[in-house]
């Protein structure tokens, strides 16, 4: 009956409020880890004190999500109730933050494609003289399924590319184009769209037979 999606929904809705919060958490100390690391005093007693703190406690954040992602990611889950909400849960959508201007597209779908089917790729490059003194763009990247996504966040979140560290997580949720591979197994079945005809061709001598005598 419809009792056990909505405990269900309730339960999903617990559980990633937690886990955002744990997020917010990661991405707050990890700024502060960042700009400690630029600032002159990263070298001092107190600094190399406070640095370590925050690893600490960002690899805290990081061992309880990877925890609560692990389990929860192999779990059956039901698509169109959980729809109905409009969680952003099922989102394939990853943002991928900290770019270093070197990236390209070209090279974002070489690096993400290892984990899955990309269905899409986009960098936001800088617009105005601001943003592009920060030296970093970001962008984001869509796979064909949630667990690919996943795959990708697990792996390439923290990673060093150009002396700096990805910062990856869900973006919003967008509609899933086809991917690459399913393009091309598309154009190698000519005999599906045939199908029909085929059926119809076979029909019509026994519909348009005139009667006898006629």
């Amino acid at each position: 009956g419809p009792r056990p999606v909505r405990s269900e929904a309730a339960n999903l809705l617990a559980e990633m409020k937690l886990k955002q919060e744990k997020r917010e958490l990661r991405v707050k100390l990890k700024r502060e880890l960042d700009e400690l690391m630029a600032s002159p005093d990263s070298s001092s007693g107190p600094g190399l004190m406070r640095s370590a703190t925050l690893r600490g406690q960002l690899a805290s954040v990081e061992a309880f999500l990877g925890q609560y992602d692990g389990p929860n990611s192999l779990a059956p889950q039901p698509s169109a109730p959980l729809a109905d909400f409009g969680l952003d849960h099922e989102s394939t959508n990853l943002y991928v933050g900290s770019l270093a201007c070197e990236w390209t597209e070209e090279l974002m779908m070489r690096e993400f494609s290892k984990y899955g089917d990309v269905t899409s790729i986009k960098i936001m490059y800088p617009r105005n003289d601001q943003q592009r003194m920060r030296g970093m763009n970001c962008g984001f990247v869509q796979f064909r399924t949630r667990k690919q996504a996943e795959t990708a966040k697990a792996r390439l979140n923290g990673k060093d590319y150009f002396g700096m560290c990805l910062r990856i997580d869900w973006g919003k949720a967008v509609s899933t184009g086809p991917s690459y591979g399913d393009l091309t197994r598309r154009s190698l079945q000519p005999h599906v769209a045939l199908g029909p005809q085929a059926h119809q061709h076979q029909l019509q001598p026994h519909i348009e037979t005139p009667p006898p005598g006629a």
